[in-house]
């Protein structure tokens, strides 16, 4: 069966209004009484009505949220400006006391940052051109890592490098060398971690 009442308000309204005057014209033809072909017509009327008038508070409604918009915006810009002001007059004046005065809260304070983890789990490969190729774990961010190196023939640990990821390849191990110790250090600006435990690499078999 066909759908005759449509299904928006908007659309239920002029489906109404549109009929009522015939139907109150030719209420007995249609099988209407004249009370209720003229109750439908006040109803659609009154729909009608009711409905402009949320149009209106609706067009009223989106203005308010523009109006707000608006406010909010030159609230804002004038606000943080003296938030600013307010800020630069304590660093200037070196005076904590007008954060109080002002209600506004204070800054939170910094704390440094630890020195770097001890890095774990070193493993040294040695590739057919004689590189040797370094990999370790370490957790964090914003760390550096040293590599160090001795040669079976040192007594020291020598900087052979630095790293930012976790890795490293040494390419400029000695020809005459056998063996060579590596160990890591993690960095954090100023900040150092314990060395890592060290690997050994036998270069033997390329001497060979």
């Amino acid at each position: 069966m066909a759908r005759v009442i449509p299904k928006t308000v908007s659309q239920q309204i002029e489906f109404f209004q549109q009929r009522a005057p015939v139907w109150v014209t030719n209420a007995a033809s249609l099988g209407l009484t004249g009370d209720k072909a003229l109750a439908v017509q006040d109803a659609a009327d009154g729909a009608a009505a009711a409905q402009t008038g949320v149009e209106v508070a609706e067009q009223a409604l989106k203005n308010a949220y523009l109006d707000r918009a608006a406010a909010m915006g030159e609230l804002l810009s004038i606000g943080q400006s003296a938030v600013r002001d307010i800020k630069m007059k304590i660093e200037v004046t070196g005076n904590p006391a007008l954060y109080m005065l002002a209600q506004i809260p204070p800054p939170e304070e910094r704390l440094p940052r630890p020195a770097p983890e001890q890095p774990v789990a070193l493993s040294g490969s040695l590739d057919s051109s004689g590189a040797v190729t370094l990999r370790w774990i370490c957790p964090g961010v914003r760390i550096f890592f040293r590599v160090l190196r001795r040669l079976d023939s040192e007594s020291a640990w020598t900087l052979v490098g630095a790293s930012g990821k976790r890795s490293f390849v040494d390419a400029d191990v000695p020809i005459s060398a056998t063996v060579a110790q590596y160990r890591i250090v993690a960095t954090r600006g100023d900040l150092e971690s314990p060395p890592s435990e060290p690997v050994s690499v036998g270069f033997a078999a390329m001497a060979a």
